[in-house]
């Protein structure tokens, strides 16, 4: 049985997603934008946070307790693993970006 969820997000302060690209000297951070121009956050970055949160708390509930919880792989997985794990994460956009694509689209259409 699969179950989705939606996370929102609400930055409390300046936040810069990299896209993880060097370009040397020409660009310092290189911020990730989708085709319209409007920035989001990868998966893979957010999949990396909630990961290593997981971490922290098993490792903070094994200092402290006698609960095992069970191991941060079984849910995110590990690297070079042949199966998908049971977490899945999509990229983090703008609130009503759907929306908003339509109206760029139609912007894009009447005034080129």
């Amino acid at each position: 049985m699969t179950k989705e969820y939606t996370i929102e997000i609400e930055l409390e302060s300046d936040v810069l997603v990299g896209s993880g690209e060097g370009w040397g000297g020409v660009i310092d951070s290189d911020v990730v934008f989708d085709d319209y121009g409007l920035p989001y956050i990868p998966a893979r970055r957010l999949k990396g946070c909630l990961r290593e949160a997981a971490m922290e708390v098993t490792e903070a509930f094994m200092l402290c307790s006698q609960l095992v919880l069970p191991p941060v792989e079984m849910l995110f997985g590990s690297p070079g693993q042949e199966k998908s794990a049971p977490i899945m994460i999509s990229n983090a956009y703008l609130k009503d970006y759907e929306n908003i694509c339509q109206w760029l689209q139609y912007i894009a259409k009447e005034y080129n």
